[in-house]
């Protein structure tokens, strides 16, 4: 059976057409991470020029230390939901939220199994669920940033 259905492959996966069906679709997966590279990359970028520095409450040394805080909440196992939620809270002003988006910037997951890596956004959306989503964005409603 096995050699049958070899001999009935063999023509499909030897053909040109084949062949340049499946570098279209490296192509194309390669096009798609990329862009998604760009807009993740763009967010974090553009969240730095959003910030309105008279409206920044914290010092860049308290928003570098709430984003280690944040990272170190949600990489490796299991998430401290409490701990995401308290330095949200923190936040007062639109510019608090898009200064430390900017500072978080984009990282990479320190776990030994994983290769992820994203923004503030990104590692939210990740590692949470949809009612944890829907807390943060409560949280963040209250200084107009939509989640």
């Amino acid at each position: 059976m096995k050699s049958d259905v070899s001999k009935m492959l063999q023509p499909v996966t030897g053909s040109i057409y084949f062949k340049v069906a499946i570098v279209v679709i490296i192509i194309a997966v390669v096009v798609a991470i990329a862009k998604r590279l760009a807009l993740r990359d763009d967010y974090s970028k553009e969240a730095g020029k959003l910030v309105d520095k008279d409206e920044l409450t914290f010092s860049n040394l308290e928003y570098q230390n709430m984003a280690q805080r944040l990272f170190d909440a949600m990489s490796g196992a299991g998430t401290d939901e409490d701990t995401i939620y308290s330095i949200l809270r923190m936040l007062r002003t639109r510019s608090d939220w898009f200064k430390l988006v900017d500072v978080f910037g984009v990282r990479e997951s320190d776990a030994f199994y994983s290769g992820w890596s994203g923004n503030l956004m990104e590692w939210l959306v990740d590692e949470l669920n949809s009612s944890e989503q829907e807390e943060v964005a409560n949280i963040l409603s209250r200084i107009g940033v939509i989640f």
